[in-house]
């Protein structure tokens, strides 16, 4: 099964924690949104993971360069 997290978007509603990270960066108790949804998948055992994104793409590839992502334009 293929898994796809959708995290296009600069975040405005999350302002200031979205100014300079991708909104799927921002930390809830101490660990980021998008760890808490990579570990609940892969306890599941889904391991297709593919995460769209726009703004600040570059920033979720370099952390994150084992997840297979694709810019949206």
């Amino acid at each position: 099964m293929n898994i796809i997290i959708i995290g296009a978007g600069r975040g405005n509603r999350i302002m200031p924690y979205s100014k300079e990270k991708p909104k799927c960066f921002t930390e809830v108790h101490g660990k980021r949104i998008l760890d808490r949804a990579l570990d609940n998948f892969k306890k599941t055992g889904l391991t297709n993971i593919h995460f769209v994104g726009g703004y600040l793409i570059d920033v979720v590839k370099k952390e994150y360069p084992l997840l297979h992502s694709q810019e949206t334009s």
